[in-house]
């Protein structure tokens, strides 16, 4: 009896296990479908999606069994779009006194809480990709971020982190303070061959 459970067990944990690899199935109708390939939008197309994999375009069509449909009969659909230079750790449009309060009076976990609202903003007004340039003193903010998002934790558009940016001592802010003062850096100072190789290891 114990091992006819046993098996009984272990066949229910193996069908449980091919039913959560296969991929859920979704429908989106779209009532016009900018495709960037045609020269006029497709008409209530439909675009099935396999777990994030878009498997299939065509114009009308009927939904498969089982798949979820979106209807957006209604709506022009169209790919998400890339904004290939970003910096999701920075806050509106900087003045040099924005830029120094944000370094000298934000810590980077604040800074990262508003990056993974900026990334969301950006998915929610269409931008399905980020190419972020630097963090502008936030060290390796950006990748926590990133991996936050490919993780589920929060919503927002996919993420291609470039960590810290490099420059030469006194070429960058924060400028025009006092020596005296130890200051952040909006990027990692690199001053000659060595200082870069340990950037780049770093």
């Amino acid at each position: 009896m114990r091992r006819q459970l046993a098996i009984f067990v272990t066949a229910l944990a193996v069908c449980l296990s091919l039913g959560a690899q296969t991929p859920k199935l979704t429908a989106i109708r779209a009532g016009k479908l900018i495709d960037m390939k045609s020269d006029q939008p497709i008409a209530n197309a439909l675009i099935l999606i396999e777990g994030s994999k878009i498997v299939a375009v065509n114009a009308g069509g009927t939904p498969p069994p089982g798949a979820d449909l979106i209807d957006l009969s209604h709506a022009t659909v169209l790919p998400g779009f890339t904004d290939a230079h970003t910096h999701i750790l920075l806050q509106g449009d900087l003045t040099e006194q924005d830029y120094d309060d944000q370094l000298l009076k934000q810590s980077i976990p604040y800074r990262a809480i508003l990056a993974a609202r900026n990334a969301r903003i950006a998915l929610d007004h269409g931008f399905t990709s980020l190419r972020d340039l630097e963090t502008e003193g936030a060290m390796y903010a950006d990748v926590d971020v990133k991996k936050a998002i490919e993780r589920g934790e929060v919503p927002g558009a996919r993420i291609f982190a470039s960590t810290r940016a490099m420059a030469p001592t006194g070429t960058y802010p924060l400028l025009g303070f006092s020596w005296e003062l130890d200051l952040p850096h909006g990027v990692q100072v690199v001053d000659g061959v060595e200082n870069a190789r340990l950037a780049v290891r770093q």
